[in-house]
């Protein structure tokens, strides 16, 4: 009976997360549209060169006379089969005349203004379905799944996989082909499918999985091999067949070879040197390694409290972490070790976040560097739900931090990108030239001091505007806030008819003992 409950949670859980992450249809910007020109170029031109698309991005690297991204493959690997069968799927007549309808750009020349055209924009989208959006859906699924362990009461762990979806800025890098969530994906659910094995005896053929999502997580997000090292190391500690390890380096091989492949292919080196030849590189290069240096405990403190990108601000629940692990490490005395590398794994994304000399992430929603912490950082969360959760004042302060963490994320995430006219002349003067100029500005602010804050100086003016970022909502002809409702009203169908199911489980659960 708790497994059919749980299984409901999980089927609730799965179509509001897909409803909230497809609902926005992703918007073109450098970040997103390098690759997908990776896919275009690979796919319509036989090459890795995207020089033919070159112009819709800031994000590429020139090397030998020629344009490639700067970016980690991993989300553009994923897309290229997508992107494949979409191709073929608005090849046949009608389908191609549709996608034609709202412009005049030929069907092969539209992909070089990619930003333009109609064909563009629905190719985007079902790269960013299968490339960030499903990994990210299934992610939160992980999550549920694996905090559900650390309770009586699967609510409580479904609220806690809402909260992280929805109320964190795991939100904002859901909803478009960014490398965040793939690798946050790739790195949590390797763990969660190794923490099985350990713990609970699953079967060792699970490894191979663990190997394959490892590397998609290296692959995404080169970083993450510091990461992947340190759960790898917790491994061989815990685990009573180390030899059995061996099945995740094997699992890890085809992925890794893919991007050796590509590296050779493009720099002429095995190991990843797209931001030494990126555009970036006279920011990014002068300071440390690649742009990483030694970490900085003032910008740490920015990234945790600082009005700019401080994650307690933006998802002020995620401040419960500190007691969690507290709680965790008392109440479960068997997982020190787990309570342990949660810790490692969340001072080692501060390190490293501090430590970069973008450390803000760019034009971005709070700082995206530390997406594939969040997963480990609400783990240790579910304790404090369980302890005070079912009290009056502690359900009231969890829900309005969880509430404010929602309103926040999303006023952030959806208001039109770009800044307001009112916005402060600073920022105005820098990103009214490129990105590069942008983020030179924003050092020259943060070492004056200068306070930012992107939800009162952007995104509340944006969407008192009714400046929201495209969505379906408009197939409705709603604007503004109120293209939101379509949204609202599925995802309280959604809960509606889950609670429905719920209760006719509990009903169940509340006669079978008389019944026996």
């Amino acid at each position: 009976m708790v497994s059919r409950t749980r299984n409901i949670y999980t089927i609730m859980l799965f179509f509001i997360l897909l409803a909230c992450y497809t609902y926005f249809r992703p918007s073109h910007n450098s970040a997103t549209d390098t690759r997908a020109d990776v896919v275009y170029s690979l796919v319509e031109d036989n090459t890795l060169i995207i020089d033919r698309y070159e112009k819709n991005t800031g994000d590429k690297a020139f090397f030998e006379g020629h344009y490639y991204t700067d970016k980690s493959i991993g989300p553009s690997v994923i897309a290229l089969p997508a992107y494949v069968a979409f191709r073929a799927f608005a090849s046949l007549p009608p389908v191609r005349k549709q996608l034609q309808k709202d412009t005049s750009l030929a069907f092969k020349d539209e992909l070089a203004n990619e930003p333009l055209g109609t064909y563009a924009n629905w190719a985007l989208t079902v790269m960013t379905f299968f490339g960030a959006v499903l990994p990210s859906v299934f992610l939160g699924i992980l999550v549920f799944f694996f905090v559900n362990r650390f309770t009586s009461t699967p609510f409580y762990a479904f609220v806690l996989a809402i909260a992280f979806g929805l109320c964190t800025i795991a939100f904002t890098y859901s909803k478009g082909l960014f490398q965040h969530q793939l690798a946050s994906f790739g790195l949590f659910g390797g763990f969660y499918f190794l923490w099985t094995v350990i713990y609970e005896n699953k079967s060792v053929q699970r490894l191979w999985l663990v190997g394959f999502l490892f590397s998609l997580a290296i692959i995404s997000e080169y970083p993450m091999v510091l990461f992947v090292g340190a759960i790898g190391l917790w491994a061989l500690i815990v685990m009573k067949d180390r030899k059995a390890i061996f099945h995740v380096v094997i699992g890890s091989l085809p992925l890794l070879l893919i991007n050796i492949i590509y590296d050779v292919a493009t720099f002429r080196s095995v190991i990843p040197l797209g931001y030494q030849y990126s555009l970036w590189s006279s920011l990014v290069n002068v300071h440390g390694f690649m742009g990483i240096g030694l970490p900085s405990l003032k910008v740490m403190g920015e990234l945790l409290f600082g009005t700019f990108r401080g994650l307690f601000l933006i998802s002020p629940f995620l401040i419960f972490v500190v007691p969690g692990l507290i709680m965790m490490w008392k109440q479960k005395p068997q997982q020190h070790s787990l309570v342990i590398l949660i810790s490692v794994i969340i001072l080692g994304f501060l390190t490293y976040g501090s430590g970069y000399i973008v450390w803000w992430g760019g034009y971005s929603v709070g700082a995206r560097l530390l997406t594939p912490m969040l997963p480990f950082m609400v783990v240790p969360i579910i304790f404090v739900l369980n302890r005070w959760f079912g009290h009056s004042i502690g359900c009231l302060v969890i829900s309005l931090l969880i509430l404010a963490g929602l309103l926040n994320t999303w006023t952030q995430s959806i208001s039109e990108s770009g800044l307001p006219n009112d916005a402060p002349p600073q920022l105005l003067t820098a990103y009214a030239n490129d990105d590069l100029e942008y983020n030179r500005h924003i050092i020259m602010l943060v070492n004056q001091g200068i306070t930012v804050n992107p939800l009162l100086d952007f995104g509340i003016p944006s969407l008192v505007k009714g400046d929201v970022a495209y969505n379906y909502g408009r197939a409705f002809k709603l604007r503004g806030v109120l293209s939101l409702l379509p949204l609202i009203v599925c995802v309280g169908l959604i809960l509606v008819i889950g609670w429905y199911y719920l209760s006719r489980e509990n009903k169940k659960l509340a006669i079978r003992p008389v019944l026996t």
